[in-house]
């Protein structure tokens, strides 16, 4: 069995879209587990005629954040396998039967897909694919989002879930983890280099779209991983970058700057420089 995981907060209006492309799965040894993180819409209305489906199940709980949301579906999870599947976004009918037969091939203990970027019209804007790297600050790239990675559970929970502390990049955060436990320990990620899964850039309110939650995010990652980030240079200096967007756009212009000089010293090239430049300008207009 798989169990796919959603966390979902004041989505009521598009988690049918979500349901049904689980149910239309040709797999069928599934379980959803929706965990309700504090909604105050009417979630828990839209949600009870799938519940007739015994696979299905729905937790509503007081709001604790995304990355606790989602581990408390893993603990109520019964698959060997688990996986993420935001509640914005939806699954294409071969997604589980694709992951089950890499699973029967290779047994795998994480098993990575790609995605469509669909916008807010319903356009195809762009496919992410695996990437093949044997350098780890390439591999982070493969769990940028629920629902492109599926692991054993076992594995999960041995590294500890989900960082209840962190706001946003908590599937990047994990990887800084999951992929090291998996590699060290003799164990095997299988890519497949098939679109799976569709998330939908919507006008709505997403983590990825808050620059308060992204700043507090990278700056809680970058601190938390030191030794992580210490001879990884370009994906330290992309995390530098990251936090000095943020602090430029939450008004931290002291920040902003200091962050993007050590982006630059981190990986010295001339977009990084062009970067310090821009947003040096920007920040004494």
């Amino acid at each position: 069995m798989i169990s796919v995981i959603t966390p979902t907060y004041n989505r009521a209006h598009l988690l049918p879209r979500l349901v049904n492309s689980v149910i239309n799965q040709t797999f069928k040894d599934w379980e959803l587990i929706i965990v309700d993180d504090g909604s105050t819409d009417n979630t828990a209305e839209f949600i009870q005629p799938f519940l007739k489906d015994t696979r299905i199940k729905y937790i509503k709980k007081d709001n604790s954040g995304a990355a606790h949301t989602r581990n408390v579906g893993v603990d109520n999870s019964k698959g060997e396998y688990i996986t993420f599947l935001d509640s914005d976004d939806e699954a294409k009918p071969e997604w589980l039967k694709e992951i089950i037969k890499e699973v029967n091939k290779s047994n795998p203990q994480l098993i990575c897909c790609g995605c469509d970027l669909i916008d807010n019209h319903g356009n195809l804007t762009k496919i992410n694919l695996p990437i093949s790297h044997t350098e780890l600050f390439g591999m982070q790239d493969y769990l940028m989002t629920g629902g492109v990675y599926i692991v054993k559970r076992e594995i999960f929970n041995d590294i500890g879930g989900f960082d209840n502390e962190l706001t946003s990049g908590q599937h990047y955060e994990l990887s800084f983890r999951l992929l090291p436990y998996i590699l060290n320990s003799g164990g095997k990620i299988a890519n497949l280099y098939k679109s799976l899964i569709k998330i939908h850039i919507h006008l709505g309110e997403r983590i990825r779209g808050n620059p308060e939650m992204k700043f507090k995010g990278t700056t809680y990652c970058l601190e938390k991983h030191q030794d992580f980030f210490s001879n990884k240079p370009k994906i330290r200096s992309n995390y530098e970058g990251a936090i000095g967007r943020n602090a430029y756009l939450t008004g931290r212009k002291k920040e902003s700057i200091r962050f993007f000089i050590k982006s630059f010293k981190s990986n010295p090239t001339p977009k990084k420089f062009g970067r310090l430049i821009i947003y040096g300008f920007k920040n004494y207009l």
